[in-house]
């Protein structure tokens, strides 16, 4: 008998030892499939827990600050999924561009990330990469069961994907391109141009920039400071130029000849067409010397559309994209959410995740601001928005050219990520407007600063 109960307490002694070994094995080997499988596994039942108990789950969003009214769509969406899913809260903290990639990584390396995050399409990969996204794969084997996917614009989402995974949905898709008024080109006695051509941009911007009954007109207003926004536009440069931030194996190639010219020339037009200091320009200071009225032509986006409509009427305000030596691009990829692997709710997220992509919070958000478009092929023949003039621009002159700016890479690079937080690509152009570097010596500093930042 006391063999028995000594053989008992060896065993009891035993399991506890092993479960304190496979405890301790947790915290230590997060990387592992067994460890990615567990933290899921806890996720789902302290998920469930919370709807058994009544307690809402509580995740929190990460939303990049869009402007007042933009944001409070957003939080329509938000208090709409929380009345269908009661046991489920969203906090939802905006945070300001100015110094976001900064605020993102110093969380995803001090472990303190939100549940879930929406940012520029360049991170997911990068995010990916770095093992700290939650796959959603069987977000999107729903959506395709459903026949969901069948009415998506994918190539929208073609940079959600990484390795064969899927680590995002969109939220909305985000065109970049260039607004013009065709009151001002009458005004002006200028006559707009048949085919926007690199050609035809320089020789309308040349009439455009001209003094007139004593006020001072400027063919070109948009930003070329060192800022994010300064760098999406710079790729559609590159990429009508013939050229782009990465060639066809994903590697950074910003030196090439095709570079050198769309540079040249983008710095040209900037220099000789808009306002003197716009080498210090972000999105805010082209905004405000649009809203004077002096201006022609606008690089911008979607997201100024409702806004310079209700300055300069509905039909004043039209949108394009622009044609070079190596095509008609600009950049319009899917603005994602995505979820953090560090999360103690993924299930609750997922949902979220699902719901903020449905059509209706899609086209929600497009009836309220242009610039998030829906992803949906149906939504685009809402009547609401095809008896918007802008909105049937951007659909017809704008969407259809739009290109990742990983471009001409096939696949999402994620060292794209870590480049566009750097700002990178945001120093190449004033330093040629301000005449302190060549285009040459522009890029080519890019190039190694870029190569010294992710290591090849």
């Amino acid at each position: 008998m006391k063999i028995w109960k000594s053989f008992t307490v060896l065993i009891v002694v035993f399991l506890l030892l092993v479960s304190f070994s496979l405890i301790s094995c947790k915290g230590t080997s997060a990387s592992s499939t067994e460890t990615t499988a567990a933290s899921e596994t806890t996720a789902a039942e302290t998920t469930a827990a919370a709807e058994t108990t009544g307690a809402p789950a509580e995740i929190t969003w990460w939303h990049m600050g869009q402007g007042a009214s933009t944001d409070a769509i957003f939080q329509k969406n938000v208090d709409k999924f929380m009345e269908l899913n009661p046991n489920i809260k969203v906090n939802v903290e905006i945070v300001p561009w100015d110094g976001a990639f900064d605020k993102i990584m110093t969380a995803v390396n001090t472990n303190t990330t939100p549940d879930m995050l929406e940012t520029t399409p360049s991170m997911v990969s990068q995010l990916a990469e770095m093992g700290k996204l939650a796959n959603v794969d069987d977000v999107y084997e729903a959506k395709k069961a459903s026949g969901e996917l069948d009415n998506w614009i994918m190539s929208a989402a073609d940079n959600f994907k990484y390795k064969g995974s899927w680590y995002a949905l969109p939220v909305g898709v985000i065109p970049h391109f260039i607004y013009y008024r065709p009151d001002l080109f009458k005004k002006l006695g200028v006559d707009v141009p048949a085919e926007w051509t690199w050609e035809a941009l320089d020789a309308a911007a040349k009439k455009l920039t001209v003094k007139s009954d004593g006020v001072q007109y400027y063919g070109i207003c948009g930003e070329a400071g060192e800022f994010q926004s300064t760098e999406q536009h710079l790729f559609g440069w590159l990429a009508q130029g013939g050229g782009g931030f990465f060639d066809k194996t994903g590697k950074l190639n910003l030196t090439s000849e095709e570079n050198v010219k769309a540079v040249e020339f983008a710095a040209h037009i900037y220099k000789d067409y808009s306002p003197p200091d716009v080498a210090a320009w972000s999105a805010n200071e082209a905004w405000t010397k649009m809203q004077e009225g002096t201006s022609a032509i606008f690089f911008s986006g979607g997201w100024f559309g409702y806004p310079l409509q209700k300055l300069f009427g509905v039909d004043n305000i039209k949108a394009i994209t622009f044609t070079g030596p190596g095509g008609r691009f600009t950049r319009s990829e899917g603005e994602p959410i995505m979820i953090f692997k560090s999360s103690s709710n993924i299930d609750a997220c997922k949902k979220f995740v699902s719901f903020i992509s449905e059509t209706d919070q899609m086209l929600n958000m497009s009836k309220g601001d242009l610039g998030w478009l829906p992803i949906q092929k149906s939504a685009l023949d809402d009547p609401e928005l095809k008896n918007n003039p802008l909105f049937v621009d951007i659909l017809t002159q704008v969407l259809p050219y739009g290109q990742m700016m990983s471009y001409p890479s096939p696949e999402p690079v994620p060292a794209e990520g870590t480049l566009e937080a750097g700002l990178v690509f945001s120093k190449i152009l004033d330093q040629v407007i301000l005449g302190k570097k060549t285009a040459a010596e522009s890029l080519a500093e890019a190039q190694k600063l870029g190569e010294e930042m992710i290591g090849k």
